[in-house]
């Protein structure tokens, strides 16, 4: 059976391995390195015909950090990036 769609993970350059050069949000850094790496073994097992990648939107705001707030993007200002 060939399947047919997408899968698209909302991932994060923080979770890079080969990028990281600080040592703060480890846990979300962690968190976004382990969804990368699950999104990498799944392309190489899932059938042919469905697209899996992760995605960066570059800077989203949240209710995480509210004084990085200014100059970024809305959530659906995020999702039409990298789509």
């Amino acid at each position: 059976m060939t399947l047919k769609g997408k899968v698209i993970n909302i991932s994060s350059k923080m979770g890079s391995i080969n990028s990281c050069k600080k040592s703060d949000s480890r846990a979300y850094r962690i968190s976004k390195a382990e969804m990368n790496m699950y999104t990498q073994i799944l392309s190489i097992r899932v059938k042919k015909g469905l697209v899996i990648a992760a995605v960066h939107p570059r800077w989203v705001k949240t209710s995480f950090k509210p004084s990085n707030i200014y100059d970024r993007l809305t959530a659906r200002e995020a999702v039409k990036q990298p789509l």
